[in-house]
């Protein structure tokens, strides 16, 4: 038997204990029955997943109801099967639903984040001022990364796989989590357990594979760059935190000012490549001033629009 082959039949059998499960006569018995089909092979529970997502997604049909006399305990077995073919043209019908909707667009503002729970069991967390577009299909998942960052936890289906693109980049992933990122070009994947599979784009056309811990970044201009950073700091933004470890002053002054309304600005090129290390709060642009002004030789100035850091030892201009 094919492995296609062997899908069908497991559909079919999916979308026949779901009529039996839904139908007017399903006993005790049944529900023994279902659940020992269940714990017979992993495949089942995500065929059945599949097979009642379809059917609530599209609505149901309408199943003629069969009379059965009161006394006869039996479920009624044409019933059962008219209902399982309604289910079975269900499923079609919701093939091509799917295939036919628009994904849909969710989106966060500067300074937002936002928890989604997605209809597989999936959970997401959007970093602030990202937007990603999510089409949840019968035999594939899929998540597009205008730009941003995204923390995907997803649900195994290993019938259903789950594909984040990204600047032309593609991250497959069955039962894992992982963070994407799209900024300025660049794209990173952080892999925190599980496992997932990264396609580049252009000529490079290899799979990088990554283990638990790894990340990986397409920089423009084509290089690629791989590395093991520290997860509680590469994933402390989850938690509205921002971890930096021996990062230019630059670089994390540009990550904060992604969450803040009053901006950080350096004001002295010489301080720009200073390291900075530790975990601060997102949005809270004075108290890292402040923290970062008793660490490194850097003064800040608090203005009404603006944080201007310079020099410890640099006189201030006027006006």
């Amino acid at each position: 038997m094919s492995p296609d082959t062997g899908n069908e039949l497991i559909q079919a059998e999916a979308a026949a204990w779901l009529a039996r499960l839904r139908s007017d006569s399903v006993r005790p018995q049944d529900q023994a029955g279902f659940q020992a089909w269940l714990a017979a092979d992993a495949r089942h529970a995500a065929a059945f997943e599949a097979v009642t997502a379809t059917w609530d997604l599209v609505g149901g049909l309408k199943i003629p109801r069969p009379m059965r006399a009161v006394e006869q305990p039996s479920p009624n077995r044409r019933g059962v099967l008219l209902m399982s073919a309604c289910v079975a043209a269900a499923i079609g019908a919701g093939a091509l639903y799917w295939r036919d909707q628009p994904p849909e667009i969710y989106a966060t503002g500067h300074g937002e984040q936002r928890r989604l729970l997605l209809a597989d069991g999936s959970r997401i967390v959007l970093d602030t001022d990202t937007q990603i577009a999510v089409k949840l299909g019968s035999d594939r998942r899929e998540i597009a990364l205008a730009r941003g960052r995204a923390y995907f936890e997803v649900s195994p289906n290993p019938h259903r796989p789950f594909a984040v693109t990204a600047g032309g980049h593609e991250i497959v992933a069955l039962g894992t989590a992982f963070e994407a990122r799209l900024d300025g070009g660049a794209v990173t994947a952080t892999l925190e357990h599980g496992r997932i599979a990264v396609a580049a784009d252009g000529t490079n056309s290899r799979d990088y594979l990554l283990a638990p811990g790894d990340r990986i970044a397409f920089l423009p201009g084509g290089a690629v760059r791989r590395d093991r950073p520290d997860m509680t700091l590469a994933l402390a933004w989850r938690q509205g935190r921002l971890g930096f470890d021996r990062e230019p002053l630059a670089q994390a002054v540009a990550e904060m000012n992604r969450y803040a309304s009053q901006p950080l600005v350096i004001d002295d090129p010489a301080i720009a490549r200073l390291a900075i290390s530790g975990i601060y709060t997102a949005g809270d642009n004075e108290a890292f001033a402040n923290s970062i002004s008793m660490l490194l030789p850097v003064k800040a100035e608090i203005e009404p629009s603006r944080i201007r850091l310079i020099g410890a030892r640099k006189v201030r201009r006027p006006g």
